[in-house]
């Protein structure tokens, strides 16, 4: 209870401060207040759908995830355990989270890929992991934060479409090293890759 006070309290000062800059901004440009927003209050999110050929294109008012909230960060994880990617947003003002739920009809198939990294780095944060599938390559890796207070799941997620296998996973860690996976299947268990030594 005494934490949601103080947050509450906090929330208040913010948003005097922020109110007083923003009759400031106001009165010298001529554009209305944005009331208890912060300065970039006014944008919708976007949610950009690959397209194949190097381009995105916006499709959340699509899928409803258009909402007009002062969003900080967003982290995408399989938050439900369904198989898909879920999105979860960090908001500056109430709601201070957001969770998006995916409720794809068809969800294709997919592959995850948990890394162990030595001992001195146990996520293996800095390594790059390429996944091969389908005639198509997709990557991540693993970084220590997402955004502001974000982070996304150390196991990484990749979709495969229609194939019940990636062709290949290939990992390059932080210290050069590179180990390859040939033929993983799909499905909910994560692939683990240890770190070798070189």
């Amino acid at each position: 209870m005494q934490v949601q006070e103080a947050d509450k309290r906090l929330n208040v000062e913010n948003m005097a401060v922020i109110e007083n800059v923003q009759k400031e901004v106001a009165a010298a440009t001529g554009l209305p207040s944005m009331r208890t927003l912060s300065l970039s209050g006014y944008e919708r999110a976007l949610l950009g759908r690959n397209d194949g050929n190097g381009h995105f294109e916006d499709i959340a008012a699509l899928v409803g995830a258009d909402i007009v909230l002062d969003s900080r960060s967003v982290a995408s994880g399989d938050v439900d355990g369904d198989g898909d990617l879920d999105l979860v947003l960090r908001n500056f003002t109430n709601p201070r989270l957001t969770y998006l739920e995916n409720v794809y009809p068809r969800p294709g198939r997919f592959l995850r890929v948990k890394l162990e990294g030595p001992a001195q780095n146990p996520t293996g944060i800095g390594a790059l992991v390429r996944v091969e599938s389908a005639g198509h390559v997709q990557m991540q890796s693993i970084s220590a934060g997402a955004g502001f207070l974000t982070q996304h799941p150390s196991v990484l997620h990749f979709g495969l479409g229609a194939s019940d296998a990636a062709e290949r996973v290939v990992v390059r860690w932080p210290d050069g090293g590179e180990q390859v996976v040939e033929g993983p299947s799909a499905g909910p268990s994560p692939l683990m890759i240890r770190h070798r030594e070189r």
